[in-house]
């Protein structure tokens, strides 16, 4: 997984080596690493924070990275009882950076406050299949 911090100074690329490389793109140097406990699926910079990366390891809580000072703090994955024992989660911020989207392989879909991590909603995909959520993504404008 890769992404660009918004001002494209900085690069993060994860790979399945469980390390995560946070790259300065004019000198090409690597900045810093991070080792994290499973391989990363996706990992993505905050739209509006260049210091904040979310980072979705494979069957491990979404955690939120701060790059200054190397600081780590796990999302709330807090579902309901059928849902605690799946954490196969992928995360994403929303257009602005106020909000990040966590979905498990159950269909639960959470919205979380990104400057105090506290769950604002919570809820479930439902069709007569079962559903995974795999990735979230926004389109510019913001849309779902």
């Amino acid at each position: 997984s890769v992404s660009w911090s918004r001002n494209s100074r900085k690069l993060a690329s994860a790979s399945t080596d469980n390390h995560l490389a946070v790259w300065d793109v004019v000198t090409g140097d690597s900045e810093q690493r991070f080792r994290f406990p499973a391989p990363i699926l996706k990992l993505q910079f905050n739209p509006r924070d260049a210091d904040s990366l979310l980072v979705s390891p494979m069957k491990n809580a979404p955690v939120l990275l701060k790059l200054s000072t190397g600081v780590h703090r796990s999302l709330p994955t807090v579902l309901a009882d059928d849902d605690e024992r799946d954490m196969n989660f992928v995360s994403t911020f929303d257009r602005r950076g106020t909000h990040i989207y966590s979905g498990n392989g159950k269909g639960r879909i959470l919205v979380i406050n990104y400057h105090t991590l506290s769950i604002e909603s919570s809820f479930r995909l439902t069709t007569s299949t079962h559903i995974a959520i795999r990735s979230i993504e926004f389109s510019r404008r913001g849309d779902l």
